[in-house]
């Protein structure tokens, strides 16, 4: 996510770093590409990378885009196709606004009450987070909208930047030199669903973004994305069901020797500009 503010769960970079991280990376001779660019040249030694955004928030189209456009520079995006649908809050979003109960309000998490103050605390939402992400699917959706029910959370005041984008911000971004890849329908773990629903989260989405744009989609990306949030069993849906490779959130280059179904990224936020650039020469370096 693109945005000026950082809130707990959810990576962000403030619009002038993003930009100055991307002409930092320039000025030292690294080419922008697609995911899908990025794998037809794979044995391409040169530096090269690939920029990604998960989830499909509006801040992309209104703080990411514009610069991206203006510097002819490529991109990939992985749509959460239900949640623009419906024009809806991923549960990780919902989870968010948590942070602006009552000041006198309460509420019992897993057995543990938490009082406003502590619920502005990173280390305590992120506990909470870690704590959803162990649910069953429908369990954790259901507590989630009984946790939001319990403290008169209204999933409007969220900001407008802080939604998701809308299949007319995806169209325009779709005519300039941005690739949409698929983020499921409602972004749950996909461990911890049965198989034949993760399938239909995966396939599901990949159906709606091409019907449209009209295009095959090719490229996709795991919720959460650690090492225990997919497996053999998901890899191999992704694999029969059209996509070319998919994408993690676990640190690392990309290598062409390793599975291009867990392909590696670096995150850009709360990164110095000079810092981005040491993790991905750090990164290059391994095993060179």
């Amino acid at each position: 996510m693109v945005d000026p503010r950082f809130d707990w769960g959810i990576t962000r970079v403030m619009p002038k770093q993003f930009r100055r991280q991307i002409e930092f990376a320039l000025e030292r001779g690294f080419t922008f590409q697609t995911i899908s660019e990025y794998l037809s040249h794979k044995n391409d030694h040169s530096k090269r990378i690939a920029i990604t955004f998960d989830d499909g928030y509006k801040s992309v189209f209104t703080k990411a885009f514009p610069f991206l456009k203006e510097n002819n520079i490529p991109a990939t995006v992985f749509l959460t196709t239900g949640a623009i649908d419906n024009n809806d809050l991923i549960w990780t979003d919902k989870l968010n606004l948590l942070k602006n109960i009552d000041r006198s309000a309460k509420l019992t998490i897993n057995n543990k009450t938490y009082t406003a103050d502590q619920l502005k605390k990173t280390k305590t939402l992120e506990e909470i987070k870690s704590y959803f992400k162990s649910l069953p699917n429908a369990d954790k959706d259901e507590e989630i909208n009984t946790l939001l029910s319990q403290s008169s959370t209204n999933c409007n005041s969220i900001a407008q930047d802080d939604k998701m984008l809308s299949w007319e911000d995806i169209a325009s971004m779709d005519k300039e030199e941005i690739e949409f890849g698929t983020h499921t329908v409602t972004h749950p773990i996909l461990t911890k669903i049965e198989k034949s629903e993760a399938e239909k989260e995966i396939v599901d989405s990949k159906k709606r973004i091409e019907s449209m744009l009209k295009k095959p989609v090719t490229t996709f990306c795991y919720p959460n994305g650690q090492a225990q949030d997919f497996d053999e069993n998901i890899i191999n849906i992704v694999k029969n069901n059209g996509f070319r490779c998919a994408v993690t959130t676990i640190e690392g280059k990309v290598e062409s020797s390793k599975n291009i179904y867990a392909l590696r990224r670096i995150t850009l936020a709360n990164r110095r500009n000079g810092l981005v650039i040491l993790k991905i020469i750090k990164e290059l370096l391994k095993n060179a």
